[in-house]
């Protein structure tokens, strides 16, 4: 699934190898200009949220990251 936040940056959700896991992948688009910057730092600050996230998730569950 793709999902788009203010069309400043996409993240997909796409099924690991096991049913009840994910492997969340963000990618930041190139932006421009001062503004678009400071989007794309927020975007990358999400990035960093949403994988510790999915970490923490994936280590209560008792289920190995897959890399």
């Amino acid at each position: 699934m793709l999902y788009s936040m203010a069309h400043d940056f996409t993240f997909t959700i796409a099924p690991a190898m096991q049913l009840d896991q994910f492997h969340i992948i963000l990618e930041i688009q190139t932006l421009h200009g001062a503004a678009a910057k400071q989007r794309s730092q927020h975007g990358l600050e999400i990035k960093a949220r949403t994988i510790a996230e999915h970490q923490r998730t994936m280590w209560c569950n008792g289920s190995p990251l897959l890399h």
